[in-house]
């Protein structure tokens, strides 16, 4: 397991099953699906990020966001 994938792991055990609806996005040049939406169906709080080339850390990047949007609200 890579350090990415370790790190995304434990990301998503912050989650119940089946909490959050995960989403592939095209990027710029809409050739690779790196972009993630996340929707968290208990509040419908949607996260989008597609700063990264990949896949792994955008999803990542993406759910640090979404638990702190959580927190806030």
């Amino acid at each position: 397991m890579s350090f990415e994938q370790g790190i995304l792991k434990a990301l998503e055990e912050q989650f119940k099953d089946g909490e959050i609806e995960v989403l592939t996005r095209r990027n710029e040049d809409g050739t690779i699906d790196s972009g993630i939406k996340l929707i968290h169906k208990q509040s419908g709080i949607e996260m989008v990020n597609d700063t990264q080339t990949s896949q792994i850390k955008n999803k990542a990047f993406a759910l640090v966001k979404l638990l702190g949007q959580l927190k806030q609200s």
